[in-house]
């Protein structure tokens, strides 16, 4: 009976610190909501809609309708929200407490971390008191807790101080049962979210390299026979996540490197700052703290810890001169600990990017599973577990050595100051995990409503029904996932969150896309909807006659190309001061795009023989064309010629643009084709800079590829809407080129023209066909 009392303190210590953490959450798990912005409304959009809507598989039908996606890449934590649907087949009214059963599931996870945290510091130390002290105070300062307000599916606090505890018991014990409960841990998590899978696997793996160096009376053989079971059982999981994957994805061009591939790693910022109590003190080394959860490498490690590495290091620096050589076998006291000290060093160097911040291009060229690791700062949460636990033991073996020498306050001095610290430090932590939880049942309250406020009364009153609809699109438009087209910086944050509070509410799937590695076809083929009348969009041949609901985020202005959605859009009313609400029926859209493209080819046909202008231009309004088929360079658009990539070195000149004295337009458009690589993320930037008489910038914008709303084949279309100053007297072009990597390979076709115009360019040729029309630099046919 006494040796469970130290347990039930620990649970009850770490139950009662989750409540009054998270209470509002405890106490309301069903009617909360942890972060209603960014990635965790997103977060919580796919997983309530799936369980609502999809009811089961692996296809998840919220966004990027209606092509959906694999659940995989929704980040709805996958197995749990599966069971859940699985599990609505037998009980229809459980999917109604999916919000608890995720929250309940997640603060849980915290007090099973802590657990384990006391499992392992106990195979070192026979003092319980300490022992629970140590793990609230490491797990309830774990920095994987900020997962909880966001990526929730990373979250789950107790697995890396599972797997840290089943690798010592197999260490000592040498039963396979544990290489077993790593499988099941990792498989099962796998399936949360597949960083998850990444954290064990490298952290096993580890463990296994640092076995093989550290211990000693062992051949080779034996350590490899004792390490492979543990290899054999994260190796498996991949293996099986692999075969899974291939079974129920059918997509195959999905990007396969990513944008911030071997990036985000931990900064001294992360380790040794932070904006708590006593987390100021090296800020004059590092810089002031951004917060407390700032970054995806944060770790902060506490005043003690810190003072505990520093000691070590200056031991491990004394000992190198010769005078102390002889008391290098006492820098660590701690020694059966030594391979966690390893283990640890090899996950701190990982998470800060050593080496491979200074290869990353190349091992991401040449070593493609280095592709998979987009944030390296997460993988500093085992170092921080492994130090802490350490810094635990650390302390405690000197109040042992002070108590054999009877200096007992002294040794009781040593551990008040130590829980004092840890208090004081702690209580910031406490306190941000609270403000963070404090808004969760008003953030409910806003994305749900009540009955008579939200969007199916509105519609409603407005004489409309969500079944009247087919799916919804947001304005400004965003699609955030392809890694290859970035349609965003346009306040897609609210717009989002308006579309994903509708969606759960209505049921309607969204046609946005705020997901990852998302099908480059899909992409393609999508962002042709916003590309203005003068581009054909098959993509509405794949939907139905209903038509769409169009929400227009009034809060920023619409490009001139968006803007035509609203001519043929049918108002149903304004559900805020800023925010419209539209239907569109889309045969009346295309047909509205089918006339004005017919008009246009009318025009352009009658003003020949002219090959290229404005048309039906009756103020004779500046236009600027540039083919480049002087340059020679055989890989053009259409034509002759294009502009050679540039590579390197300082931002190269595309063009010059001067404009006519008498100018009265001042909302132009600038458009052109870019030819760019089809295997990763990067995309070419251009400068567009607007420069008076006297040659001074006088305006400054930039555009990307990143932005494109038309592809065709391997060339993006990029245009931007600008307002040209009336002190403007020449526009420069520069390609900003100051990249290590091939992002393109030529340029054609640049206009100039204003954006209320029309222009013409009959190409002799283009894709095998002759005498092609282009209107605004767009091909006709």
């Amino acid at each position: 009976m006494q040796r469970l009392i130290a347990p039930a303190i620990l649970w009850s210590c770490s139950i009662a610190i989750t409540i009054c953490c998270f209470s509002e959450i405890v106490f309301n798990p069903n009617t909360t909501i942890i972060g209603a912005g960014g990635d965790g409304i997103k977060n919580y959009y796919t997983y309530l809609y799936y369980i609502a809507k999809d009811g089961g598989g692996t296809h998840f039908s919220g966004m990027n309708y209606p092509f959906g996606e694999h659940i995989i890449f929704t980040d709805n934590m996958p197995l749990l929200a599966g069971t859940i649907a699985w599990l609505k087949n037998w009980w229809p009214n459980i999917g109604h407490y999916s919000l608890a059963i995720m929250h309940l599931l997640l603060l849980s996870s915290i007090s099973f971390g802590t657990w384990y945290i006391y499992k392992i510091i106990r195979k070192y130390n026979n003092n319980q008191t300490w022992a629970v002290i140590s793990a609230l105070f490491i797990a309830f300062f774990s920095p994987q807790i900020f997962k909880l307000y966001g990526h929730y599916g990373m979250g789950f606090c107790f697995y890396i101080p599972f797997v840290i505890y089943q690798l010592q018991c197999f260490k000592e014990k040498g039963s396979f049962r544990y290489p077993l409960a790593i499988f099941i841990c990792a498989i099962a998590l796998a399936f949360i979210h597949l960083y998850n899978l990444a954290l064990i696997a490298i952290l096993v793996v580890f463990y296994g390299i640092a076995y093989l160096i550290s211990e000693k009376g062992q051949t080779l053989k034996a350590k490899l026979r004792t390490i492979i079971p543990l290899l054999f059982s994260v190796g498996l999981s991949f293996v099986l996540v692999k075969i899974f994957m291939k079974a129920t994805d059918p997509i195959t061009d999905r990007p396969e490197y990513p944008h911030g591939i071997l990036g985000y790693e931990t900064k001294g910022k992360d380790l040794f700052v932070t904006d708590t109590p006593l987390g100021h003190i090296l800020q004059f080394i590092f810089g002031k703290p951004d917060g407390i959860a700032e970054s995806e490498g944060k770790a902060y490690l506490g005043v003690v810890t810190l003072t505990i590495c520093f000691i070590l290091i200056f031991k491990f620096i004394r000992s190198l001169f010769k005078k102390y050589r002889a008391s290098r076998t006492a820098i660590q006291p701690v020694k059966a600990y030594n391979i966690w000290l390893l283990v640890g060093l090899f996950h701190l160097l990982f998470a800060l990017g050593i080496p491979a911040i200074w290869m990353r291009n190349w091992l991401a060229d040449y070593i493609s599973v280095f592709r998979q690791f987009r944030t390296l700062g997460r993988f500093i949460w085992p170092f921080y577990y492994i130090i802490m636990i350490y810094a635990s033991l650390y302390i405690y073996h000197y109040v042992q050595i002070l108590r054999s020498k009877h200096k007992k306050h002294l040794a009781y001095g040593l551990l008040a100051t130590v829980v004092i610290l840890w208090t004081i430090q702690l209580s910031g932590y406490l306190k941000h995990n609270r403000d963070v939880s404090q808004p969760s049942l008003d953030n409910y309250a806003r994305i749900f409503e009540t009955p008579s406020g939200n969007w199916n009364s509105w519609l409603k009153q407005k004489g409309y029904q969500p079944g009247n609809f087919q799916a919804v699109i947001g304005l400004p438009f965003y699609h955030i996932g392809s890694e290859k087209i970035w349609l965003m910086d346009v306040d897609e944050g609210n717009t989002a969150y308006i579309l994903f509070k509708f969606s759960l509410q209505t049921g309607l799937p969204l046609i946005n896309v705020m997901m990852s590695r998302t099908s480059w076809s899909q992409t393609f083929e999508m962002i042709n909807i916003i590309d203005g009348p003068y581009t054909q969009k098959k993509y509405f041949e794949r939907l139905n006659d209903k038509p769409l609901l169009l929400i227009v985020n009034e809060h920023i202005e619409l490009k001139s190309k968006e803007a035509e959605w609203l001519k043929n859009a049918t108002l149903i009313g304004k559900k805020e001061e800023k925010l419209s609400v539209y239907s569109i029926d889309i045969k009346e859209l295309l047909q509205s795009d089918s006339l004005a493209r017919q008009t246009a080819h009318t025009a352009a046909l009658q003003a020949l023989p002219a090959k290229e202008g404005l048309l039906q231009d009756s103020t004779r309004a500046f236009v600027y064309m540039n083919h480049f088929d002087h340059t020679g360079f055989d890989q053009p658009f259409i034509g002759k010629g294009s502009f050679a990539a540039v590579h390197g070195g300082e931002k190269a000149s595309l063009d010059t643009i001067v404009l006519p004295a008498g100018r009265t337009d001042s909302l132009y458009n600038l458009s052109l084709w870019a030819k760019c690589n089809m295997i990763d993320y990067r995309s070419p930037y251009f400068d567009i800079i607007q420069l008076d008489k006297n040659s001074q910038q006088v305006a400054f914008a930039d555009v990307s590829t990143k932005y494109s709303t038309h592809v065709s084949g391997d060339w993006f279309f990029i245009d931007k809407d600008l307002k040209i100053t009336p002190d403007t007297r020449k526009i420069v072009i520069l390609i900003n080129s100051n990249r290590s990597k091939k992002e393109y390979y030529a340029i054609d076709e640049l206009l100039f023209r204003p954006r209320s115009a029309t222009s013409f360019y009959w190409a002799d040729e283009f894709m095998g066909k002759k005498k092609v029309l282009f209107l605004n630099n767009r091909p006709q046919f």
